[in-house]
């Protein structure tokens, strides 16, 4: 039995980060609002029932995933393989591409801190190549939430030698336990009552553990942690507000009577008082307006400080104007913790390719590249650079350079096919401006050293 060792969080809490990245359970049905001490059951229920959830968490951890994936990563298998090939266009086998996998992969590690992408192959035995490509035994990957480990065991370089999570039979529904060693693989079933074991021999736990940013824990905790908790903050203190302004809205009426003793206070009803005693006109009372400002300016707080802690403080909306410097230094933290995080996803990947090998007994070269670069370009600043660029009159190799990185920018999404196209034409324009220039004798291009060279180039082309 592998040793137990705690994770970073416990169940209620990856529970947590779950129901608030996709607004569910608790925030769905009212239960992660607390109840008034003096708030009675019916009120309770109805304050549940009307209360709505203002999703940040989704928002935040989607900017942290969504930039990554903005540009298809570079694959290069420079080995000849077309069972890899088919590999990488149906990971799961679900016909799942690796890009739409890894996405997937790296959405759940971002909310849970760290997942584990098991590489498992098929128990069917085959006699050619040709039988498991038929068949579709290949290996394949699937994704383990951390709420789904049950132990592990460590080797003192920090690598795993042994884990045991849960699984879910997909025809009969039933929750079975499953562990992978370095050299064999066992599942219990105490519901069926059965058991199972194979060997695989690879040498290794076929399991890659994708973590959501660089740390030097094996199992990381969620950077989201304290964000979903402060959501979860948030969608009581907006049920706190409606509750005031409902209140606020349908004031209650007071009203002189004599002997009213039962009563029973709210809007649709009266607040009397003796009338023989104290000598007031009717009139309507409603409960102060401070509390409702002040919930509203500490909503606002809130707000800004999930930001802030999801590195994006330069989206808040904030009134406060910032340097420009300040701007710059917002937006390479927020590009730092992308960039961290598309080295993670490189590493798994490999990883994959690796224990792919592994299974296969398959030799290939396979490296991949994610973006690396996530700054926001500001178009109109750089429009300005560039014109002001083109007027130096560097020549037309020059314009060129800087008409691709206008291109860039402008149409993030283009091939490379498409924008070499276009910069030759852009190219074939400018140097039949040139030469039309050069002829009138009005420019002189600069990509030529000798001015009198130019004349004459000119004069020999007439």
């Amino acid at each position: 039995m592998a040793k137990i060792i705690s994770l970073p969080h416990g169940a209620l809490d990856y529970q947590l980060f779950s129901d608030a990245y996709y607004g569910i359970n608790g925030f769905a049905n009212g239960a992660y609002l607390e109840k008034h001490e003096r708030e009675s059951d019916d009120k309770y229920a109805t304050r549940q029932r009307i209360a709505y959830y203002a999703n940040y968490v989704k928002t935040t951890v989607d900017s942290h995933v969504n930039p990554v994936f903005k540009k298809n990563a570079e694959r290069d298998l420079k080995t000849t393989s077309a069972l890899f090939d088919d590999f990488l266009k149906n990971v799961d086998g679900n016909n799942t591409p690796i890009a739409n996998f890894m996405k997937k992969a790296a959405l759940m590690s971002k909310i849970h801190g760290f997942v584990l992408i098991v590489v498992d192959n098929h128990n069917e035995a085959y006699q050619t190549r040709a039988e498991e490509k038929a068949a579709g035994a290949m290996p394949y990957c699937y994704i383990v939430l951390p709420s789904s480990i049950i132990s592990y065991e460590l080797e003192k370089t920090g690598q795993l030698k042994e884990i045991t999570f849960k699984e879910i039979d997909p025809i009969t529904n039933q929750t079975y336990e499953k562990t992978w060693t370095k050299t064999e693989w066992r599942t219990n079933n105490s519901e069926a009552g059965s058991a199972a074991s194979g060997e695989h021999n690879l040498g290794f736990v076929p399991i890659v553990i994708l973590a959501s940013r660089l740390t030097t824990d094996v199992f990381p905790p969620s950077e989201f942690n304290q964000i979903c908790k402060a959501n979860k903050n948030l969608y009581n203190k907006c049920s706190w507000k409606d509750e005031i302004l409902k209140n606020q809205t349908f004031p209650v009426l007071t009203y002189p009577k004599v002997g009213q003793t039962d009563l029973t206070i709210g809007t649709d009803n009266a607040l009397t008082f003796d009338g023989e005693v104290s000598k007031f006109a009717p009139s309507f009372i409603a409960p102060p307006s401070d509390p409702a400002t002040l919930i509203m300016s500490d909503i606002k707080d809130i707000i800004q400080e999930i930001y802030r802690q999801a590195a994006l403080s330069h989206v808040t909306g904030v009134q406060e104007q910032s340097s420009g410097v300040s701007k710059e230094w917002d937006y390479e933290t927020t590009n730092t913790v992308l960039a961290d995080f598309a080295g993670n996803l490189e590493m798994a990947e490999m990883q994959i390719s690796g224990l792919f090998q592994l299974w296969t007994k398959e030799t290939f070269e396979y490296n991949v590249s994610y973006p690396r670069n996530f700054g926001i370009a500001d178009i109109a600043a750089e429009l300005d650079n560039a014109t002001k660029a083109l007027e130096l009159q560097f020549g037309t190799t020059f314009k060129i350079e800087v008409c691709r990185k206008i291109i860039a920018i402008w149409f993030p999404k283009l091939t490379e096919e498409e924008i070499t196209k276009i910069i030759s034409e852009v190219e074939a324009k400018q140097r039949e401006l040139d030469k039309a220039m050069a002829d009138n004798g009005d420019y002189s291009d600069n990509d030529n050293s000798d001015s009198s060279g130019d004349n004459t180039d000119g004069n020999s082309g007439n």
